[in-house]
Formats: C-alpha cells, sequence, structure tokens
C-alpha cells in the first residue's frame, strides 16, 4: 500500500503500526489464540511467512544499496528505503495514537490490517480514513472473506475501497471491482491478486480523497453478510471439497488452453505487447491465461489493469526478471505444477527469464506447442561480456525446446540467425501492435496540455517516451540537447517516463543551459495526450526488439529519430519515415533534430509516412490475427483439432461449485 502511494506522488506523512506483540496479544481472545485455533498447517504457514519477511528485511538493511530486490516484504523494510515517519503503538485505539494522528494533522487516513478503530480516532483526518476489505462489500464482511467466498462456491470475489466506520466494514463503498475465480485458484493466490488489485484501488480513492470529494455508495445492511475465523473442521471439508473439484476440472476434456507466462507486468513494449494477445485471444473465445511474478517497479505497472480487465492471471510471487538460483529453483517448480493441472495444450514465453524456465517445464511436460517471443534480445547492451555470452548458448539450447519462435521484426529475427539461435523454419515475424484507437484526437488543446506540464506555449518540443534504464539511451539524448538549444532556442524537452536513471539524468540536466529546458513527466497511464504535443519524438535506444513508442508516434504522425539498432530500421526508412542515427552518438541525434525542427513541413511528410505504415501493420488487431493463425497452424502441424472457436474453460462450472 505505501508503495503504491509513494509511486503515485503520494508519499505517505507518517506509518503508525501496532507492536506485533500487541497485535498478536496472549489472552483467550487475542489473535494468537485464533490463529492457533486454525490448525497445525496454517500455523505452519504463517511461520515461514513471517521467518521469510524478516530475512528480506535485515538483508535490505544490512547490505543496503547492494540488495536490489525491488519487492518490500514489510513496512519496516520500506521505511529504509523511503522518507517516511515511522511510529510504534502499544494500541491503535490508545491514546498515545490519538496523540500521534492530532500532532500530525493529517486530511486523510489509510488503514492496513488493524482491529476494529474507535470513532474518535476515525475523525482525526480531515477527510477520515479509507480502508481496503478483499470481498464485495457488503457481502462476505469481517475475516478471511476470500475463504468464505470460496467456501461458498462464488465464481468472483470482490475488491472494495470504503470510508473507515465504526462499525467493522460497513461505511460507504468508494470503488469496488471484481476478480473471476480461476479454475486453479486457491486463497493465496486470490488474496494476492486482490492485494494487488485492492492497492491500485485504494490509489484512484485517495486521489478522489486529497479534495474530500470521494464517490459514496451506501451499503445496503439487508444484503450484507458477516463471519468470523473458520473453524478448522470447516477449513478441513473445505480443502477436500478443492481437491476435488481440482481433479474434475484437470480431467475436463479437449480444452485447447493457452498459457502465456512472462516474468513482471511493468509499463514497458513487451508487456504492453503480451497483455493485448491475452486479451484479443481471450476476446475470440480462446481458453488463455497468463502467469506472471511481481510487477514492482518505477516503470508503473499493467497488471492492474489485467486484473480488473477479468483476465485469467495467475501470479507467481518468485517468478523474477533477477537472477537468482534459488528463486529460480522454486518459480521453476511452481510453474511445472501449473502447466500440469491446467493441461496447456499451447505454452507462449515471452522475453528470457521466463522463456528459459517456461520453455524447459514445457518439454518436461510434454505440453504439444511451444512458442517463445524474445521481444528483441540481451546480446548486448544489457549485461557484462561473460553474462552475455551465457545468455547466448541458454538461447540456442531453449530454441531447440520451441516449436515457434516469434520476432518483432525482420532484422530481429536475422540478429537471432546471426548467433544461431534458432533456425529460419522455426521463426515467424509478427509485429507487436498498438491499440489505435487510443491515439485518436483528443479533447484537450494544445495549450492545455503544456500548460499542465508547466511548458511555455511558444515552445517546440522534442520528447522521449520510455523506462530510464542505460540501454533506452536517454542519457544520449541530454547530451544532445545544448547543441539543439543553440540552434533551436524556442525548444525544450519532455522526458516521459521512470525507472533507475532518473535520479542520474535529473542531476545531468541541473545546468545553467539546461534550466528550465528538461521536464520530467515520470510515469503516466495514458501517454498519447503528452505524445500528442511532441514536434519530434527521439528513440536512442542501444537495444531495441522494435520500438512499439515509434508506431504510438506514427498514429499521430509524428517525426521520429531513432537509431540503427534491433528492429527500429524496420520501422524507420531514413528519410522516408523518419531519420537514422548511430547508437551512443549524441552530435547525431542532434543533427537530425535541429533538421526536423527547422523544415515542419518535411517533418510532417515523414510522420505521415510513418503514419501510414503504422496503420498498414502494426496495430493490435493485426497482430491478435497473426498469433490466432500461428496457433492454428502449429496445432494442425501436431494432428490436434482445431475449433473454430476455443470456448473459455469457466472459473467453477456450476456442476462443480461448493456449496
Amino acid at each position: 500500500m505505501a508503495w503504491r502511494l509513494f509511486q503515485a506522488g503520494f508519499s505517505p506523512l507518517a506509518v503508525i503500526v501496532e507492536k506485533r506483540g500487541r497485535m498478536l496479544g496472549t489472552g483467550k481472545n487475542s489473535r494468537s489464540a485464533s490463529l492457533f485455533r486454525l490448525g497445525p498447517h496454517f500455523i505452519a504457514t504463517r511461520i515461514l511467512e513471517l521467518l521469510s519477511i524478516r530475512a528480506h528485511y535485515y538483508f535490505r538493511k544490512f547490505l543496503g544499496g547492494k540488495f536490489k530486490d525491488p519487492v518490500y516484504l514489510s513496512i519496516e523494510e520500506f521505511v529504509l528505503d523511503h522518507p517516511i515517519q515511522f511510529y510504534e503503538v502499544e494500541d491503535h485505539n490508545g491514546l498515545q495514537a490519538m496523540e500521534l494522528l492530532r500532532g500530525l494533522k493529517p486530511d486523510l487516513g489509510v488503514l492496513t490490517n488493524t482491529r476494529r478503530i474507535r470513532k474518535e480516532i476515525l475523525e482525526i483526518p480531515r477527510h477520515g480514513f479509507l480502508n481496503l476489505h478483499l470481498s464485495a462489500l457488503p457481502r462476505y464482511a469481517g475475516l478471511d472473506s476470500i475463504f468464505w467466498a470460496l467456501y461458498h462456491g462464488e465464481k468472483e470475489i470482490g475488491v472494495t475501497v470504503h470510508r473507515a466506520a465504526e462499525k467493522i466494514d460497513r461505511g460507504d463503498i468508494v470503488l469496488q471491482r471484481k476478480i473471476p475465480v480461476g479454475p486453479l485458484d486457491d486463497e493465496r493466490s486470490l488474496y494476492e491478486k486482490a492485494l494487488w488489485l485492492g492497492t491500485d484501488l485504494m490509489v484512484r480513492a485517495v486521489r478522489q480523497g486529497v479534495d474530500g470529494n470521494f464517490e459514496r455508495i451506501p451499503q445496503s445492511p439487508e444484503q450484507g453478510s458477516y463471519f468470523s475465523w473458520p473453524t478448522p473442521a470447516e477449513r478441513r471439508a473445505f480443502q477436500k471439497k478443492r481437491r476435488e473439484v481440482r481433479k474434475k476440472i484437470e480431467s475436463l476434456p479437449d480444452q485447447k488452453r493457452v498459457v502465456h507466462v512472462i516474468t513482471r507486468m511493468i509499463r514497458g513494449g513487451a508487456q504492453e505487447n503480451t497483455l493485448a494477445t491475452v486479451r484479443g485471444l481471450a476476446r475470440k473465445g480462446w481458453s488463455v491465461s497468463l502467469v506472471t511474478g511481481p510487477s514492482w517497479g518505477p516503470e508503473g505497472e499493467i497488471l492492474s489493469e489485467a486484473l480488473e480487465e477479468g483476465l485469467e492471471i495467475v501470479l507467481i510471487p518468485e517468478l523474477q526478471r533477477e537472477i537468482r538460483p534459488l528463486t529460480d529453483l522454486i518459480a521453476f517448480l511452481k510453474l511445472t505444477v501449473r502447466l500440469r493441472r491446467y493441461a496447456c495444450t499451447i505454452l507462449h514465453t515471452h522475453m528470457s527469464k521466463a522463456g528459459l524456465l517456461g520453455r524447459l517445464a514445457g518439454r518436461l511436460l510434454g505440453i504439444p506447442v511451444v512458442i517463445h517471443t524474445p521481444h528483441g534480445h540481451v546480446f548486448h547492451s544489457y549485461f557484462p561480456v561473460l553474462k552475455e555470452k551465457l545468455f547466448i548458448f541458454l538461447e540456442r539450447w531453449a530454441a531447440k525446446q520451441t516449436d515457434f519462435l516469434i520476432a518483432l521484426t525482420k532484422r530481429c529475427r536475422d540478429e537471432h540467425l546471426d548467433r544461431r539461435v534458432g533456425t529460419l523454419p522455426q521463426w515467424v515475424v509478427v509485429p507487436s501492435g498498438v491499440n489505435e484507437k487510443n491515439f485518436a484526437e483528443r479533447s484537450r488543446q494544445r495549450s492545455e496540455i503544456l500548460a499542465s506540464l508547466g511548458i511555455p506555449p511558444d515552445r517546440k518540443v522534442i520528447g522521449f517516451f520510455g523506462r530510464l534504464a542505460p540501454v533506452k539511451g536517454c542519457g544520449y539524448l541530454i547530451e544532445a540537447l545544448p547543441a539543439i538549444l543553440d540552434s533551436v532556442p524556442e525548444s525544450c524537452c519532455l522526458i516521459v517516463g521512470d525507472g533507475e536513471e532518473r535520479r542520474k539524468l535529473e542531476k545531468e540536466v541541473q545546468k545553467p543551459n539546461l534550466e528550465g529546458r528538461v521536464h520530467f513527466a515520470g510515469h503516466q497511464e495514458d501517454i498519447s495526450a503528452l505524445l500528442s504535443v511532441v514536434d519530434v519524438l527521439v528513440v536512442p535506444s542501444l537495444n531495441e526488439g522494435m520500438g512499439r513508442v515509434i508506431v504510438e508516434g506514427g498514429f499521430l504522425a509524428k517525426a521520429v529519430v531513432g537509431t540503427r539498432v534491433g528492429g527500429i530500421p524496420d520501422l524507420i526508412e531514413d528519410g522516408k519515415t523518419g531519420l537514422l542515427v548511430e547508437p551512443r552518438n549524441a552530435g547525431q541525434i542532434a543533427q537530425a533534430a535541429v533538421r526536423l525542427l527547422k523544415d515542419t513541413e518535411w517533418a510532417c511528410r515523414l510522420g505521415a509516412a510513418l503514419q501510414a505504415k503504422a496503420l498498414g501493420g502494426f496495430t493490435e488487431d493485426q497482430m491478435v490475427e497473426k498469433i490466432r493463425t500461428l496457433y492454428q497452424s502449429a496445432l494442425k502441424e501436431k494432428g490436434i483439432s482445431v475449433p473454430n472457436s476455443t470456448q473459455p474453460l469457466e472459473s467453477l462450472p456450476a456442476k462443480l461449485a461448493i456449496s
């Protein structure tokens, strides 16, 4: 929750936690007594979880910047890296907590994992408190809401942000969404999905709350239900029924299930491509699931978007981008179990880590069709030389376990073939598709958008859109800016995106000749409005699978400067649909940008040509249709019948629902 708020620009003023000993307690009705009543398996799981959380905390505390894990497992760990006041109190309802809150004078409070809070404390923040509850209130208020929803055979669970009231979970609803129950979901998997979507909803609710303009939907007491902890007998009966349901689901014949695997769903070209593919196939009637890992990171994430759309998501916490042998082994074992249970027919993996683990699991399980999309490659500009050579070796091996390999461009395919990764018959070129409808006419005027960014209306705007990481080359654009400003004094630079290099880049522009001319907009969920005000788009990447932002700029007929790397030259024909420069060459970037800024008529012609090319083969619908056709061809080659459309497997068929 704290990470979500911090990423959205709502850095919490303070965090007030109840001491863990107080939270557990020692009395007959304490939380610890309640936990022991839930049985030994439940207790063992919680102890292992606690040990993992504490170990993670001490690694970050004592290793500092050397500990690169983007995931935080406790609020104590989070405040090690973030400027938030942290207080421990004996009792959330006590005098100490009350005095702290009154001294802080907050506008808004957020509750997480608390007991019932007294009215006097709830009224201290000017706009009250918000609470996140993992059910569709007013149903399943109280404790263990996900368990009770599953126990009663619900086909979906709810996520609700509501105003905190003195009566538990009875305040007015601010935002609410539903998450479908997947065929193999359990309490843990649903909790992780609900928490991810719920914290995103909380950020939206806070945006409403800063002005006190909450949506307010009163709860209906007649429709409400309240539950406490389940008894060990209820839990045992439930687990037995769930095992029976799983066996029946796993034995359902001929599902033609497609499973996509990717390490994280941050905001990036590969992830947006994957989401569009899964969404498009689901709409065409295919039974499709997306297996992914934690999506923490400054770049922003689209996992919430996938959950909110009701797509079938499977979260594996250990499936992470970073190389960690023990964690990777656990991820591989969990992935193998899930693929076996899903009776997967087509396995489609994305990017390096998920591609290696997924394809190994696919071949061990004998999955009929295995497909991989590398979304570029990591053969240079990402890692040291020895690691790059290791990745080439592993990719060659993994290609032998693959039926088809999908390249975003012909150049990307050829770069793999040059390194003997796969054979020509294995490779299929399917450009990454973008939904052109998101780049239609803007409702806001250019002057209004520029004003919101603090840019004067007479400025010519050079734009960079992407992840702020070394491989994206934003530093070379900043290096080129002094020369650009000398030739075109009325120009400025807009940088949209976030990442590990942001602080470094912000320091680089703190020079007298760049003062007030570089605007960092950070992560933006909707880039189309900002892209619409750009006069020249610069894509200075050192390595790029295709350059999805070039297509997005093309839909808006923007003049683009790109580097001669990866698949960019397949989109930008030098002097015809844009301008190409050499990578790591700030001088060439400056010359190309100045030419386009000065010759606006020529820039418009290049933009129009790029627009025609983008619309002719780079839309989302075109991509999904090509992938669907590939799936059907692959199934036919294996002698597997291909229906016109594959009916989705229901989350929990009515005849199997637990009553």
